[in-house]
């Protein structure tokens, strides 16, 4: 069974404040579920989540030919 984490339990997992937590969730990069006023982050959403911020993270300006445009 996967983990279920609070958004305080990730900030002190991972050292990234609740708010910018709540951000990636309101823009939809995160996907939460909302029990009252709390958001909990399945294992499962979490590893979706780095894994697609892992494939931007190593690209550089330059990288792709349509970055050459004028």
């Amino acid at each position: 069974m996967s983990e279920i984490y609070s958004l305080e339990q990730l900030r002190e997992k991972f050292g990234i404040s609740v708010r910018t937590w709540r951000e990636y969730i309101k823009k939809k990069e995160l996907t939460a579920s909302k029990v009252g006023r709390a958001f909990f982050v399945s294992e499962h959403e979490l590893s979706v989540f780095f894994k697609n911020k892992e494939a931007y993270s190593w690209r550089k300006k330059g990288d792709y030919p349509f970055d050459k445009r004028s």
